[in-house]
């Protein structure tokens, strides 16, 4: 339990409480905490995330200008190696200068930008579900937890009604003592194990308070000594039921963002079609032979066509061929662990039915036999000891018994966690 305590202390921050009413349930823990815990509040995140990404793709269908200068001194020009007679023949200057305007429109990629898109729609998805796996694991805390809670809420009633019978006896004790029916000690023991008892209580009283200030912790509400913990109502789980586990979505999902990514690899090989303009200014122009500033353009198409990738397409392939099987491996491993959590779990459950079966024969005779041991020690026929053992061994049948019924009620919980969100 101090294990569960820390984690959830690491995961959870400080916040301000507010009043909140005596009673709490396990779907009132699960709600509250699913509202409370950081990790859970991304999803605003994730969206505005994908939105700014799909943005940022959307804009490579726009044209795109950019801004180019450059200066620029050679070592040596084209000449004409030859004279023309009465006929002065113009140099390139070594100096050289040139600004330009660059536009540029995609035209065709062969579906790659949208492919592009698909695959950040996945991801986001992933995402997404790796919330409700944080959730799932987060009420699998709560109910270890809340499990935890209500069994010290019920121990602590059983002990006050030992403490009530503890008291009765005492006070027919100094009756005795005071009647000299009885010898003092007779009082003395009863009320050593009366102190003995508050011991306990008060131990227990330290366990609930620290599960209160977890749940107070992870719910983001302050809960006092004044909370009570109402024991969930479940049936009995169906075997034959179909798995719904939030992991299950997530290898899918998965699957379809490596199938995505091979779609994508497809198009490596496709032409890219792009227009572009160029306008500028600088020395020389488009005419090399002219040493003036001029203004110049082009207008033209670019074609662009891989056609030898050293076999980079096909290791790419074999490479998300690879991550597929091992997504495949890792479902059936969740699958198997799983199936091996819910057979164990079911003969958990059919155990605990037994020995309820069973606790209710056992505290019905002890409940007799204290009863009895109460009315010989009124009548001196028994010691108070001897009475004492009596009172712990049904108070100790009466723990047992309710603890074997919370377990049963968790049990069955976990076995529908276990099969589904």
């Amino acid at each position: 339990m101090k294990k569960i305590y820390f984690c959830l202390w690491l995961l959870i921050p400080a916040t301000t409480f507010a009043q909140q009413p005596d009673t709490l349930g396990l779907d009132t823990c699960y709600q509250l905490a699913k509202e409370h815990a950081p990790l859970l509040q991304q999803s605003p995140l994730l969206k505005q995330q994908l939105d700014l990404a799909i943005q940022n793709l959307n804009s490579r269908h726009l044209p795109q200008l950019s801004f180019n200068a450059q200066a620029t001194y050679q070592s040596d020009v084209t000449t004409i190696p030859f004279k023309i007679p009465n006929q002065q023949v113009p140099e390139v200057p070594k100096d050289q200068y040139r600004a330009t305007l660059d536009l540029q429109q995609l035209i065709f990629d062969g579906g790659r930008l949208q492919k592009q898109r698909g695959i950040l729609q996945t991801s986001n998805d992933l995402s997404m579900q790796q919330q409700d796996i944080l959730f799932h694991q987060l009420k699998n805390q709560l109910s270890d937890l809340y499990e935890s809670a209500l069994m010290l809420q019920t121990d602590q009633q059983i002990l006050d009604l030992k403490k009530q019978t503890l008291q009765q006896q005492i006070n027919l004790a100094e009756a005795s003592v005071k009647n000299g029916t009885a010898l003092p000690s007779k009082k003395d023991k009863l009320q050593a194990a009366a102190l003995e008892l508050e011991q306990q209580l008060k131990s227990l009283q330290s366990d609930r308070q620290a599960v209160l200030q977890t749940l107070s912790l992870m719910t983001g509400k302050k809960w006092d000594d004044s909370t009570r913990f109402i024991l969930p109502s479940v049936s009995f789980p169906t075997e034959n039921e179909a798995m719904d586990r939030p992991e299950l979505k997530q290898f899918d999902m998965q699957k379809t963002l490596v199938a995505q990514n091979m779609s994508l690899l497809q198009t490596e090989n496709i032409p890219e079609l792009t227009g572009f303009v160029q306008g500028g200014y600088g020395r020389p122009g488009l005419n090399m032979l002219s040493d003036q500033f001029k203004w110049f353009y082009m207008a033209g198409l670019r074609l662009n066509w891989r056609l030898w990738d050293w076999g980079y397409r096909r290791r790419q392939q074999q490479s998300l061929e690879t991550d597929s099987r091992q997504i495949d491996l890792q479902k059936e491993n969740f699958l198997l662990e799983t199936q091996i959590k819910l057979g164990r779990q079911m003969q958990a459950i059919r155990f605990l039915q037994d020995d309820i079966d069973q606790d209710r024969q056992i505290v019905a005779l002890r409940e007799k036999i204290s009863q009895a041991s109460a009315a010989q020690l009124a009548n001196g026929i028994i010691t108070p000891t001897e009475y004492l053992i009596q009172l712990n061994d049904e108070t100790s049948a009466r723990i047992t018994q309710q603890t074997h019924l919370i377990q049963l009620i968790f049990a069955k919980l976990n076995y529908q966690l276990l099969k589904s969100h």
